[in-house]
């Protein structure tokens, strides 16, 4: 679903070198109330989908060294790759806070499961269509670049990893997966529905037409959001983790994980490299030689054009 409040504000929490709490920036009923909006507090699966709803009056009144605090707390960091220069639970960094006060997804860090699995049924999983509106957004893209080539480069990422078919299609072609631009909160990329295990749902996305947009920052948050849109939630090290990553330009293995356990295994062959980014191939040479046969394994990188 759609999030419901873009109102909090980014709160560095932290955990102190013995696992307390340390002094927190804002005062401790926002620290739960961020916690809580992000779905720190519930008991989720390997997936990172809520299998246990907590309620806030289960949140509001514990105090800040409460067990349950300080696993929210954890939970919280494990998703925020970014802050490693002075690990999940080091001192409060200039790093730590301009992680969380860069772009991020629009939906809650733990994510509702679905009424039914968080997947597409197998007589539709190849026919995926995916369509955009979104031309008016800003962008920086390399010469002879645009909108439908990101799209095309995330949905190649989804299509070689798992058994599935992502297509892009025209705005005027009905889709499965509808994107539209509109204006989101300032720090917000975009957000997308998810799945529930039926060929009938028609999903919606959201991008923020107010981010002056890389071309990077575009493709890889196509490529998350299509990972919402495909039943995958926030988690990994990849292009699903909550808050963009510039450094993050291919799915990790939680991500490969995900998706191949509800689709299946994909393509041997590596995805198309991002614009900008040189294919490698590998080959094997068999050589005999007075010892016997000997093999050796080397790279082929295409040289660029003079």
């Amino acid at each position: 679903m759609p999030p419901t409040d873009e109102s909090f504000p980014n709160i560095p929490v932290q955990l102190g070198t013995d696992d307390r709490l340390l002094p927190p920036v804002l005062d401790p009923h926002n620290i739960l109330r961020y916690l809580f909006h992000h779905g720190h507090f519930h008991h989720s699966g390997e997936d990172n989908l809520i299998i246990a709803e907590a309620t806030w009056s289960d949140v509001e009144d514990l105090d800040l060294e409460h067990a349950d605090v300080v696993d929210a707390v954890r939970s919280w960091q494990s998703m925020r790759p970014t802050l490693k220069t002075d690990g999940f639970f080091g001192p409060l960094s200039q790093a730590r806070a301009h992680a969380e006060t860069g772009h991020r997804c629009g939906l809650p860090d733990i994510l509702p499961r679905s009424t039914g699995a968080s997947r597409w049924p197998d007589e539709c999983k190849h026919e995926l269509t995916t369509s955009h509106t979104i031309l008016e957004i800003q962008i920086a893209a390399p010469p002879g670049k645009s909108i439908d080539d990101a799209w095309q480069l995330a949905i190649q990422q989804w299509n070689y990893a798992a058994d599935l078919t992502l297509d892009l299609v025209t705005s005027q072609t009905p889709a499965r997966i509808r994107a539209n631009a509109r204006r989101l909160g300032r720090n917000i990329l975009a957000w997308s529905e998810l799945p529930s295990d039926t060929c009938s749902q028609v999903l919606d996305q959201a991008y923020n037409q107010n981010i002056k947009w890389s071309w990077h920052l575009l493709w890889s948050t196509i490529c998350h959001e299509l990972g919402h849109a495909i039943g995958i939630g926030h988690g990994g090290r990849g292009i699903m983790q909550p808050a963009h990553d510039p450094q993050v330009r291919e799915l990790d293995a939680w991500d490969l994980r995900q998706v191949r356990s509800r689709y299946g295994e994909g393509s041997p062959e590596p995805p198309p490299p991002e614009e900008g980014e040189v294919a490698v191939h590998h080959a094997t040479l068999e050589l005999f030689t007075k010892e016997g046969l000997s093999m050796a394994r080397f790279d082929i990188v295409p040289s660029k054009a003079t």
